[in-house]
């Protein structure tokens, strides 16, 4: 019980000790890249920050950057510098489009996001960009209204051992089992339902060879279900239609997968 008070106590003094933001204020979130405010470098790993009125933001070349007041979110774009004034501005022309459920998202801190947005990163042996070794899609839990669903396992370099099986959970039917299948694959028009797809997979590290059983799960949404999800994303389209392509599709994507909604990479 003493424990238990001085973890209670813990808790309290961290949020007294919180910065109070209010809804005046400008808060800045890096998506991608970097930014400078005088010393102070911000990425994506960073928490958001409110800009001060004194602030100069260096936004770097291939940065992607936001700003938000309340519910209005703005784009700051890639090799500009941007005043306090010069963001208060972007605001006000803008017309408020949201109720608040994007931008809550979309300026969660990296610790507070429930999975990461697929990246690829760089091959080892220069050849391509891929991703992680170890990397699958779609994640866990992702309700699927799409009528394909493109499948992703590793990269290149990852094996699959034996047979990727996907059964559906309801009614206990395999519906696909097959060997020596591509680590990139899709099925379409899938009965709505719950699945588990599984498969062994093994790839080399620097110092040895790993070895993973995977057994992940997704549901495809019922009929009412689909119309729920794309009406959700038709509203998020229309809300960041006047930011660049490149900002709409890391939105978007970020969105579905804060929001277990599956949605095809590339």
């Amino acid at each position: 019980m003493k424990a238990f008070n001085t973890i209670i106590k813990m808790i309290l003094l961290l949020i007294a000790s919180a910065p109070v933001i209010s809804a005046q204020d400008i808060l800045l979130k890096v998506k991608k890249g970097t930014v400078k405010i005088g010393s102070a470098i911000l990425t994506e790993s960073s928490a958001s920050s409110v800009i001060k009125v004194a602030d100069i933001v260096d936004v770097q070349v291939g940065a992607l950057v936001i700003a938000r007041q309340d519910v209005i979110v703005v784009e700051l774009h890639s090799g500009k510098k941007y005043t306090h004034a010069n963001i208060t501005d972007l605001i006000k022309k803008k017309k408020q489009s949201s109720s608040g459920g994007f931008a809550d998202v979309a300026f969660k801190d990296p610790i507070q996001k429930t999975a990461s947005i697929p990246q690829k990163g760089s091959s080892t042996r220069g050849i391509e960009a891929h991703y992680k070794h170890d990397f699958y899609y779609p994640y866990d839990s992702m309700m699927v209204a799409d009528t394909i669903i493109h499948f992703i396992i590793g990269n290149k370099e990852t094996k699959i051992q034996g047979p990727i099986e996907i059964v559906n959970s309801n009614t206990g039917e395999t519906i696909f089992k097959e060997i020596n299948k591509s680590n990139r694959f899709e099925l379409s028009n899938l009965p709505e339902g719950d699945y588990v797809w599984s498969y062994l997979s093994t790839y080399y590290t620097a110092t040895e060879n790993l070895e993973t059983q995977f057994s992940n799960i997704f549901t495809v949404a019922s009929s009412k279900e689909k119309k729920e999800i794309n009406k959700k994303i038709e509203q998020l389209k229309k809300e960041i239609k006047s930011f660049g392509l490149e900002m709409q599709k890391f939105l978007l994507l970020e969105y579905c997968v804060e929001n277990h909604i599956y949605m095809k990479l590339d």
